[in-house]
């Protein structure tokens, strides 16, 4: 087996539990339009907003890969139901995305991962993949990273093998000597699997596995059992 040259890591509940980010940066994107667009808010729950973006992703299936897109376009949408404009809607959803994306990056990573990052980055280079849409320099884990690739940035979605080849060529290695870390059987395990990498499960005590998947090369309750695996227990 070729040795390990670089590691990919999932960001959304691999590093840190992204629905406590999600909830926050929803409310606040609530609270916002209660202050400046309270005839949008008063039509718009956070139910509405969820509701909103759900439909513009079935409407725009071409455009899944873009969270970003997605939110503001729902937002948008929400703004001429009430009455807007199109040029306040353009406004009001620019704005308020804003709001949401800042606060979206209030992210509390779990309690391992930064000391395992630290130790892993030491020894790797370290690389970023996720579908998600968050901007990991505007995070507290950014500085033990080479770089970071999102499904928006490259036009397609894990499990996509495409976006593993991307990560794989920044890197400059084989796919075999890169090691893929992620939470998700079927897009970061399987897809990297499709991609010719190694994979390592994240499952943080969910020990669900879909059967008619192929098991993940290593699995790890978490970041820290995963660093202690490749560089020996500290």
């Amino acid at each position: 087996m070729m040795a390990t040259a670089a590691l990919c890591l999932d960001l959304d509940d691999t590093l840190w539990p992204v629905g406590p980010a999600i909830i926050g940066a929803e409310a606040a994107a609530v609270e916002f339009l209660a202050r400046y667009y309270p005839h949008v808010a008063a039509q718009n729950t956070i139910a509405d907003m969820r509701a909103w973006r759900l439909r513009v992703a079935i409407e725009h299936p071409a455009r899944g890969h873009d969270l970003t897109w997605l939110r503001q376009e729902a937002l948008r949408q929400q703004a001429v139901a009430a009455g807007c404009g199109p040029a306040e809607a353009e406004r009001m959803a620019a704005a308020t995305f804003e709001v949401f994306f800042a606060a979206r990056h209030a992210v509390e990573p779990y309690a391992e991962v930064a000391e395992a990052l630290e130790r892993l980055a030491a020894a790797f280079p370290l690389y970023a993949l996720s579908n998600g849409n968050a901007e990991l320099e505007r995070t507290p884990l950014g500085g033990y990273f080479r770089a970071a690739f999102s499904a928006r940035g490259l036009g397609v979605a894990k499990p996509d093998r495409a976006a593993f080849l991307a990560v794989v060529k920044a890197a400059g290695i084989a796919p075999q000597a890169m090691l893929h870390v992620g939470d998700d059987p079927q897009a970061d395990v399987h897809g990297a699997q499709q991609a010719g990498l190694r994979t390592a499960w994240i499952h943080r005590g969910q020990q669900h596995w879909p059967e008619a998947l192929p098991r993940a090369d290593h699995e790890f309750a978490d970041l820290g059992g995963l660093a202690d695996y490749l560089l020996g227990p500290v």
